[in-house]
């Protein structure tokens, strides 16, 4: 028996993933600003009725973390050590490493409501996690 699809996708997006800090906005990248000009482009096109966005979920905790990647790793990333702090290529500041607490929440949670929800597409508006790698 086929289950009737939910018509609206599931969107895990909070403004809180999104780094304006303007040494990233000035500097080489544009992928923090990615989820915020998504969903300004969905609103634009006049389709955000097709959409739920979960914005309430907790940011992801440094333990989580540890789980992909080095304990160094992770404690430099979030205090802000150099170099490890910014070698994945965007210039460090707290702003990134919060930015980056929620957009990994965000796709953990798109990943987990598909699991649980199959009758529903789920989407996270992330960008920027092929500059991560477990040591560096």
């Amino acid at each position: 028996m086929n289950k009737i699809r939910n018509p609206k996708i599931k969107v895990f997006y909070t403004p809180k993933q999104v780094n304006t800090n303007p040494n990233i906005i000035n500097g080489t990248s544009r992928s923090p600003l990615k989820p915020m000009l998504l969903m300004k482009a969905l609103d634009g096109l006049g389709i955000s009725n097709h959409i739920e966005v979960e914005g309430g979920f907790a940011p992801f905790e440094m333990e989580d973390f540890k789980i992909a990647h080095t304990e160094e790793y992770v404690d430099a990333f979030f205090g802000g050590i150099e170099p490890l702090c910014s070698s994945n290529m965007l210039p460090w500041s707290k702003e990134l490493a919060e930015s980056v607490r929620y957009t990994n929440a965000s796709l953990y949670h798109a990943l987990r409501h598909s699991i649980l929800n199959p009758s529903q597409v789920s989407h996270s508006f992330t960008a920027g996690f092929h500059h991560a790698r477990p040591k560096a």
